[in-house]
């Protein structure tokens, strides 16, 4: 009863376009969807457009400044998709970002503590690859350490294996001493 159409017109209509959004929210994100529950997506998309619109139109002309005007973030776009995709794809929860989000905690940890806010997507892309070959070296590591361990625990006629060749040129092992060209070339020529 507070928000009425004669009191605050802009407050009445907008709590119809929440109402509305709040609806396709819950439409949409059904588990199961039949003919009947897609219809009533589009309609209820028909009927959120036009409580947008009609809120747009009264808050254009409303004294008060800063009221939200544009409603044009993602998931209000991919709602104008929504009927289809759920035909193409299944059920919402089937093609969620929700369980992905918690992915971007280290790129955000890297943009506070490792950028200088300038070129940002560049620093953090460095950031992620240093990180990533981090996580690849400790795993061959981990192999390593897993491959030595082994024969210990076990028959003792096995024999520990030689040191882990990675693609490329690098091995993990005991470092050789250097030997200068000629003596390679008398040793193995």
């Amino acid at each position: 009863n507070i928000l009425n159409l004669r009191i605050s017109p802009e407050g009445y209509k907008l709590l119809h376009l929440i109402r509305s959004y709040l609806q396709l929210d819950s439409y949409i994100g059904l588990d199961v969807h039949t003919a009947s529950t897609l219809a009533a997506i589009e309609a209820e998309l028909l009927v959120f457009n036009n409580a947008l619109e009609d809120y747009i139109e009264c808050a254009m002309n409303f004294p008060i400044k800063g009221l939200r005007l544009n409603w044009d973030f993602p998931k209000v776009h991919l709602w104008k998709h929504a009927t289809r995709d759920i035909q193409m794809k299944g059920a919402v929860c089937n093609f969620s970002t929700h369980p992905n989000e918690k992915l971007h905690g280290p790129l955000k940890e890297a943009y506070k503590c490792q950028s200088n806010r300038k070129d940002v997507a560049n620093q953090i892309l460095r950031v992620d690859q240093r990180t990533f070959a981090v996580k690849v070296l400790r795993g061959h590591m981990d192999m390593l350490d897993e491959q030595c361990r082994l024969p210990t625990e076990g028959d003792d006629e096995v024999e520990v294996p030689n040191p882990v060749a990675f693609k490329g040129h690098i091995k993990i092992g005991s470092p050789q001493q250097p030997i200068a060209i000629q003596g390679v070339e008398n040793n193995h020529g």
